[in-house]
């Protein structure tokens, strides 16, 4: 560093303030402030709900004024004699901060079909009972349904119904009905009335939902993603629908 001389004076008579000169540049340092720590948001986790329906008979032609909400198989069966499944199954809660991933319907036959099955799920009204439904008062039939084959040697029906869960979800229904029945074939299907000789839901809706789970919901305040849980319902359609 060269020091420049303090005795000169300027025109006033006022001694010159020093200044310095960096000869060598690379002495020279520049602040580098420390790195800002910016937290990795957790995942949201992801759940699937199994909810067992609270309702469910078939109906049929040949016996338009019988009800069999409370037989242990149902049948559909395109010809001679008609016959049409209904089921009734609660919708989970929406709660702040949860997104809808996705759902299916399972239903458990009573045993393996034949020969292939054609089957038709449909979205109908809700404001039934099983112990009052007849093929004469059978529940309005609405404009949403999907088409699924029942293979031979099956033992689980599977349909896709995402699109009216999601609706029904979001607005807050407390319940969701479908009809199933068949334009080639038939199928017999556990109701449930077999539930306890069963080692699975024999109505089983999966609903997969993403997002923040209270203890309603999930029995883990801190649930890691993709955990299953079950929602057990209860079988009567006056009481209000609660997990463990």
């Amino acid at each position: 560093i060269e020091n420049h001389d303090l005795t000169n004076m300027d025109a006033d008579g006022f001694p010159q303030i020093p200044s310095f000169k960096m000869k060598n540049s690379s002495l020279a340092t520049t602040y580098t402030p420390p790195p800002t720590y910016t937290p990795t948001p957790s995942p949201k986790p992801t759940i699937t709900l199994d909810v067992q329906n609270v309702s469910d008979l078939y109906v049929e032609e040949w016996n338009p004024d019988t009800n069999y909400g409370y037989e242990p198989d149902m049948k559909i069966e395109s010809s001679p004699d008609k016959k049409t499944i209904y089921l009734k199954l609660p919708i989970p809660r929406k709660k702040a901060g949860q997104t809808f991933e996705g759902s299916l319907l399972h239903v458990k036959l009573f045993e393996p079909v034949s020969i292939n099955c054609e089957a038709t799920l449909g979205l109908c009204s809700d404001d039934w009972w099983e112990d009052t439904v007849t093929y004469q008062s059978q529940p309005l039939k609405m404009g949403w349904s999907v088409n699924s084959t029942i293979y031979t040697g099956a033992h689980t029906a599977t349909f896709q119904v995402s699109e009216p869960v999601q609706d029904a979800w979001l607005s807050n229904k407390r319940f969701i009905s479908f009809y199933i029945e068949s334009s080639s074939g038939d199928a017999l299907f556990h109701t449930k009335e077999t539930d306890a000789t069963l080692s699975q839901l024999p109505v089983n809706l999966q609903v997969k939902v993403k997002g923040d789970f209270g203890s309603s919901q999930a029995p883990d305040k801190t649930p890691t993603p993709s955990v299953d849980y079950r929602l057990f319902c209860p079988c009567r359609e006056d009481a209000h629908v609660q997990p463990y």
